[in-house]
Formats: C-alpha cells, structure tokens, sequence
C-alpha cells in the first residue's frame, strides 16, 4: 500500500493551478510585449564621434512642464508675447517645411515617447571628402508602434506620388525607405522659411548638388533615420541581443559615463578623432605655403596650447524639486595636461565671496588662478610654438620703461608681484537703456603680493601705450587713481547719439589692484570704515546651493542673481526700442545693412513690448551657482539652479 504524502494532500491541487497560471501570465507577457530597448550607447556603433540623447522623453517633458521655465512659458501674462512668436514659427518655419517635405509633424510629436537620440559616426570619413560622418536618429515610440507603422506607411506613398526618388530595401528581413535629394533641395526649403528668400533666387543656387540619401523605417518600437546602412545594420544587431563593437565598450566613453547616471539628457563627444583631422588638414594647408619660416606649424600650436590633451567633453542634465543640475566635463589626463589645460586646472582654493563683494551684486566670481604659474606656463607656450616669436616678444618686455627708468623691469615688477585670485563682481545697470545694459558696473580685484608695487607697475606700463598727459591720477579716500582713457565705441549708436567717455580706473586696495570702468563702484569698493553693506555671503540659500556645485573650496566659483539680471534685461528690451538693432550693429561679423535687416525680421519674431511687467513673472526666477573642481581625469564644471521659494511645493 502506497503511503500518502504531500502531493496526494488537499492543498497540493490548488497551489498548482496558481503556479500554471502564473507561469503562463508569464510565458504570454515576455512573448508579446517588446523587448526593453537598450541605451543609446548600447546601441551606437563603436566609432560614434558624437552623442545626443533624451533617455526617456515623457519624463524629460514631464521635467520640462513643471521646470520655472515651463511655468513661465504656460503663464497668461506671456500669452500675449507667446501667441505672436508661435504665429511666426508656423507661419514662417514649420508650415514651409510641412509643404516641401508633404508631411504633417504634429503626426510625429505624438511618437516621442522613449528614447530620443541623435548620433555622428566616423564612417570612414577621413577629411577627404570621399565618406561623410554617418548620421543616426532613433526614437523609441513604445506603445505607439502600430501609429508609427501607419505613418511610415502613408509618408512613402505620399513622397512617391509626389515623385521624390524613393527606394524600397531589405535590411536584416525588416523594410526600409530610402528617400534621395540634394543638398541643394533642402537648402532652398530653408532659406524660403528663414529668409524668405525669393523662388527665382533660390532655384538659380546651384552651388549644392551632391546627392542626399536617408534611410527610414522601424524596427519593433524604433523609428530609425540614418544616412547609410553600415550603421543601421550596426544598431539592428544590438537590437536584437547580436555581438557588435559599440560606444559602451569604449575606454573613452566609460571614463565620463557616471557623468549620466539618472540624467534627463545628455551629450558627449570624442574629440580626439576630430582633432587629428584638423591637424592634418591645417598641416596640409600649411604645407603649400611655407614662404615664411618664422610662423608656427599648425601640429606645434595645438601641442603647445595643450587640445592635444583633451580626449573627449560631456554634459549632462538632471532635476529634482530642489532645482536643476548641468554638469560640464573635459576628458583631459593630467599627465597630459599642458598649455591651456593646465591653466585652467583648478587648485583646491577658497573661492567664496570675500565679506567686502555687496549683498547687491548680481554677479560675482572668483577664480584662485595663480599669476605667475600661469605667466610661466605662457612663456614655455610661447617658446615651444616659436622661439623666434618668443624671443621677440621677451626683448619687447623688457625695453618697456627703460627710457625713464634704466632700473625699471616690467616683467619683475607685473608679472612677480601678482598673485593667486581673481575675483570679479557686477552690479545692476543704473537705468534701462541699451547704453546701460552694455556696460553695468563691473570691478575686477586681481590679487598680489604687493598691491603697491603692481599698481605702480601698471601706472607705468599704461603711461607708455598712452598720448602725453592722458593719464589722469587723483587722490580718494587715502587711494591712488589712476584713469586711462579707453577708445570711443561708436558702433551700434544712432546717428544723433554722443556715445560717453569711457576710461579705465585701477587703484590698489588691500591685496589687490582693483580694476573698473566705473568710478563710482571704485570708489564705494576703497571706502573704508563707516556703515558696511551686507555681504553677498550671507544671501539665504547661497551655501546650501553652493555644497551642490563641490562648494567654494575648490580654486572656482560663480553666482548670478537672475531675478535682477532678467529684470534689467525684460524692462530694458520693453522701453529701448532700438536695443535689438544696436545689439546687431555691435557684431563684427556682418555688415551694418545686413545687421539691420537681421534686426528688423528678429523684431517681427519677438515682440518685447508684448512682455509684461517684471513683477508679474519675477516668481519664476532665482539665482544660479556654478562650481568647477579638477581631477586625475579631467576638468569639470557643476552648474545649479535653485527652485525659487514661490514655486516650491
């Protein structure tokens, strides 16, 4: 006779059936739904030279909307100022595009759901011309799949029936659309829509005719546009769970990669590569003309500056209620470091607002750069570029001065009495106008061992470069100042304006030789004794936001008080009509006629007499702290910006 045991008992049937059922709800989820779709640098090749993604953009636009800016831009009081630059945007941008390329993109916008990224390759490209950077855009469309296979659908048969050269292909058993145009049918769809150039003028440009290709199709959730095959047959293996070499694999990517951990988007760079090219190319160019032996080969200049040092940048960007993050980073080893990069590598100094920078200063920084390392560093620059020009540059040096002073050294009274800190802070403009907002009143503190003798040094130096008698020198509160006359800038004035005499004003104060424009600031930052102003020190929430950015100990620091800065700039661009065609006419780059134009279609854009008042949207502004500190790896920089008090929940 059998004995009874567990499996013959009541309670053996009923736990059974619940485990099947498990086992099946199981069995039938992981054979339906689509598999996770891995990270962008699982899925990029390994030669990807650049790197922009959006890990999850629902998330991402769901920090968006509830970001100041967010707020900001869904408020009535902006509506106004909103609706016409929206007006524009359709009117002059999308719906151009949307006629040209016979798609509607609000079809699209519903498809960002997931992963949104955007990757260059190397794709054999070697400068030549013979390969271009490969080109790669992927877009998780997670639970809108079916949408997306419909629109893919509808966009081929309309760009055939349109007679655009469309080509159907096979890659890995999945069908893709390869669409082919010219460089100049897409420059021409541009211009019309930013510069409303003319149909005439536009098809008589003939200067672009290299063929484009685009490849576009989808792979289970991913709309993938790429511009050759080679890197969409990449990405569909690691789709897929296949072996191929990809960017997560790189030494050169995991050294930044804790950079993006819990981020809302990121980027980064491999700058190597794309410095070779530009050496061999400038060495290329040089090559061909050699008339002149004195000059630096371009090899010796990015060596001696130190890019050659740097490996690869990144950025990153994350949020949480108490505020938003960026973070900057530049790949560079330190035993590579020279130039340049050694510079601007930080000493672990501290870098806090001393207690005589004003709690009013919407501005302040404070860089712990030592004076003369940094001069050294300049001359071995110099002399490994070009001992000729080096040289050359020493001989000047030295002569200056001597004809008053036989005894007089420059370079020993200057460059050996700086010290190790800079520090720079700026106040609000004095009204709200153009002239105002160009040059706020700013002061500059450059640190030195003897403030004395560096002011004497600069007095000196500056009494050569100028006419007889221009330098001015007074007395103030027990100070010496000295004003130098600075050239007129007439440049971005009307007509009937007398642009005001600026000069330049230095004074030795305690441990620096103070440096400003405005005399006024000069002077408050000598006074001594008297009623002090509270110090920008003690600003409610300055320390809290700065242990965010590594704190103030580490050779860099800045801060900028927003609520002020953006008041300035709001009232000033609302009550200086011409701002915006000044601000053109200063750039050198183009022309006074064309500034103009640029200035009268950016108008028609933004209309800043539509803002309203200040105060009716200063809630949506705080102040924002940056922080840099250095490593074996490399220079980084942390940027934060607090959540302002009325918009904490």
């Amino acid at each position: 006779m059998r004995h009874k045991s567990w499996f013959d008992s009541p309670t053996f049937e009923p736990i059974m059936k619940t485990y099947f059922k498990m086992a099946f709800v199981w069995m039938a989820l992981t054979c339906t739904l689509p598999a996770a779709v891995p990270p962008a640098e699982q899925l990029l090749p390994a030669d990807t030279l650049l790197l922009f993604t959006v890990p999850n953009w629902a998330k991402s636009t769901a920090f968006y909307t509830d970001s100041p800016q967010g707020q900001l831009w869904r408020d009535p009081e902006l509506k106004a100022f909103k609706d016409k630059f929206m007006g524009r945007v359709h009117t002059e941008l999308i719906d151009p595009l949307e006629r040209e390329l016979n798609v509607k993109l609000a079809d699209y916008a519903d498809l960002l759901r997931g992963q949104v990224t955007l990757g260059v390759t190397m794709n054999g490209w070697d400068g030549t011309g013979d390969f271009a950077p490969g080109l790669a855009l992927i877009i998780d469309t997670q639970d809108k799949s079916e949408l997306l296979k419909t629109n893919l659908t509808a966009l081929k048969k309309t760009w055939a029936d349109s007679g655009k050269q469309v080509k159907t292909l096979k890659i890995r058993d999945l069908e893709f659309t390869t669409i082919a145009f010219t460089e100049a049918d897409l420059s021409k769809t541009l211009r019309k829509a930013l510069a409303k150039q003319t149909e005439k003028d536009a098809d008589n440009d003939n200067s672009a005719t290299n063929k484009v290709e685009l490849t576009i199709g989808q792979s289970d959730t991913l709309l993938l546009v790429v511009n050759n095959t080679r890197d969409l047959e990449k990405i569909l293996i690691r789709q897929s769970g296949g072996a191929s070499p990809v960017l997560a694999e790189m030494p050169e990517f995991r050294s930044s990669q804790s950079l993006f951990q819990e981020s809302i988007g990121f980027t980064w760079l491999n700058f190597k590569p794309i410095l070779n090219l530009i050496t061999k190319k400038a060495a290329a160019v040089a090559g061909g003309n050699q008339t002149n032996s004195i000059m630096p080969k371009p090899d010796k200049v990015i060596s001696a500056v130190g890019l050659d040092g740097i490996k690869t940048a990144a950025a990153s960007i994350t949020g949480s209620p108490e505020g938003s993050m960026i973070q900057v980073f530049v790949g560079a080893p330190e035993a590579q470091r020279k130039g340049l990069l050694k510079i601007l590598s930080m000493e672990p100094k501290n870098a806090s607002p001393p207690p005589f920078v004003p709690a009013d200063a919407v501005k302040f920084s404070r860089w712990r750069l030592d004076g003369q390392k940094t001069f050294a560093t300049i001359e071995e620059m110099l002399m490994e570029i070009s001992p000729e020009i080096s040289n050359m540059i020493q001989m000047g040096l030295s002569a200056v001065g001597k004809d008053k002073d036989a005894n007089f050294d420059l370079k020993k009274s200057l460059i050996g009495n700086l010290g190790d800190d800079i520090i720079t802070y700026q106040k609000n403009p004095r009204d709200f106008t153009f002239a105002a907002l160009n040059s706020p009143p700013t002061i500059t503190l450059i640190g030195t061992t003897n403030a004395a003798q560096l002011f004497l040094a600069m007095k000196t130096g500056t009494g050569i470069l100028i006419p007889p008698n221009a330098l001015k020198e007074r007395d103030f509160s027990g100070h010496k100042i000295i004003s130098i006359p600075l050239p007129a800038n007439h440049e971005g004035e009307a007509d009937n304006d007398d642009p005001p005499e600026k000069t330049l004003n230095i004074a030795a104060g305690e441990g620096y030789v103070a440096l400003s424009t405005d005399a006024a600031l000069l002077e408050e930052y000598l006074k001594t004794g008297g009623n002090k102003p509270k110090p920008l020190s003690e600003t409610p929430g300055l320390n809290e936001a700065a242990q965010k950015v590594r704190g103030m100990t580490n050779g860099f620091f800045t801060y900028e008080n927003q609520s002020e800065t953006m008041r300035t700039t709001v009232e000033t661009l609302k009550k200086d009509t011409a701002t915006i065609e000044r601000l053109f006419n200063e750039n050198p780059l183009g022309k006074k006629a064309d500034a103009a134009q640029a200035a009268i279609e950016l108008k028609t854009w933004f209309d800043f007499s539509l803002l309203p008042p200040f105060e009716k949207i200063s809630k949506y502004f705080s102040f924002v702290v940056a922080g840099g500190a250095t490593s074996p790896e490399g220079l980084g920089l942390k940027y934060f910006s607090p959540t302002p008090p009325a918009l904490k929940k």
